[in-house]
């Protein structure tokens, strides 16, 4: 008996390995062992569950499209609005110009001879406007406006500057345009009880010795300077109708004016 009777394939949906090919799949033993070889590794999702994943969502240049329109003809992207501008000359024609030479420049320049701008503005030259002046004009001394009849040059003004004006004029151009002398106080011209120019306003400082150093090294000191507080004032007035000071009678805000003094005393005087 040989060994092919003896034998018994107990597992005859899997196919012998070597290069035996299946009649049905067309799989080899080498797809089986490198099937990244031969088959897609990747796994779609399926086109009617596609328009539904969250990576279709907020995607960089893609259109956002509802799930509800996401098959819908995409027709409405090809349309255009208005109506389409017909065609014109390039940037690059239109710069070049004609370049013309020869026989064609002096053609094109006879046509353009028949244009008014062509002969009140000629190509390097000044402009032409046809007036008709006196012979006065044509000569070469003759110079427009009319003479200055100053005592001054331009020159003495420019390198000397101008003659000191009187003091009337000065005090007319101090009163309208508050324009004085350089390093000059601007004046009001007040009719003030004492001198201006050597009193002093408000109020004087007692001298303080070392001021500057102490509030340069105030980290050192204990408090030297008093702090500033600063409290609401309708809590002050609260507190000065509600609260007994010290030393003092309380303010109900329904007094006379003319009992305001400070000497005025409250009461009947006592007979002797």
């Amino acid at each position: 008996m040989s060994f092919n009777e003896k034998a018994i394939d107990r597992t005859p949906f899997i196919p012998g390995a070597g290069s035996y090919q299946s009649s049905k799949n067309n799989y080899t033993a080498d797809m089986s062992l490198r099937p990244d070889l031969y088959f897609s590794s990747e796994v779609k999702t399926p086109e009617n569950i596609l328009k539904y994943r969250n990576s279709l969502r907020q995607r960089v240049g893609v259109k956002q499209l509802h799930p509800g329109v996401y098959n819908d003809p995409k027709d409405y992207e090809l349309l255009r609005h208005g109506i389409t501008t017909k065609s014109s000359e390039h940037v690059p024609d239109v710069i070049k110009g004609l370049n013309l030479s020869g026989n064609n420049a002096f053609m094109n320049e006879l046509l353009e001879s028949s244009y008014p701008s062509s002969k009140r503005e000629p190509l390097g030259k000044s402009i032409v406007r046809n007036y008709k002046f006196p012979d006065v004009v044509k000569s070469a001394d003759f110079k427009f406006g009319v003479p200055t009849t100053g005592f001054s040059s331009s020159k003495d003004l420019i390198f000397y500057g101008a003659k000191e004006e009187p003091e009337e004029v000065k005090k007319l151009y101090c009163k309208s345009h508050g324009s004085t002398d350089p390093g000059k106080q601007n004046t009001r011209y007040y009719k003030w009880n004492f001198d201006p120019n050597k009193h002093t306003f408000g109020y004087t400082q007692k001298s303080e010795i070392d001021g500057a150093k102490n509030s340069l090294k105030t980290d050192n000191l204990t408090n030297p300077y008093p702090q500033t507080i600063l409290m609401n004032k309708r809590a002050e007035d609260f507190r000065a109708a509600n609260n007994n000071l010290l030393g003092k009678g309380k303010f109900h805000g329904s007094l006379n004016p003319k009992y305001y003094d400070k000497n005025h005393i409250f009461g009947k005087k006592c007979n002797k």
